[in-house]
């Protein structure tokens, strides 16, 4: 039994590495961007945050001015490869979209200038 824990443990250990691997690699370029997850929100699903992945230094964003569609980031971190990542409330985004492929814009202050990124989304 502790060696089906064992292999369980490091399967489990191996696909979030892997999930966080293929966050941080949608990002890559020099060109800001970001990636919005989940790719398809579904607004009645039990989900309480949105995800933002950006290839932006996170040394260089100012946290409290990050927003998406106007909606302030209830949280904003630096991921392991020290770029940002900011978490949105699902009940205030899905007061600003609306249903079918949406286009997401965020909004910071990156390096002492305002800057916008869009990623596009389905809502359902």
């Amino acid at each position: 039994m502790k060696q089906a824990t064992r292999i369980l443990t490091v399967f489990m250990l191996v696909g979030v590495l892997a999930v966080l691997s293929y966050a941080n690699s949608a990002n890559k370029g020099d060109d800001p961007s970001i990636t919005v997850s989940p790719s398809t929100l579904v607004l009645k699903a039990p989900v309480k945050s949105i995800s933002v992945h950006s290839n932006l230094p996170y040394s260089l964003v100012n946290p409290d001015s990050v927003t998406l569609e106007g909606v302030a980031a209830s949280s904003v971190a630096a991921d392991d490869l020290g770029d940002m990542v900011a978490k949105f409330d699902v009940d205030a985004i899905a007061e600003v979209v609306e249903v079918g492929e949406q286009t997401l814009t965020l909004t910071c202050i990156f390096d002492g200038e305002e800057i916008s990124i869009e990623d596009s989304i389905r809502v359902k």
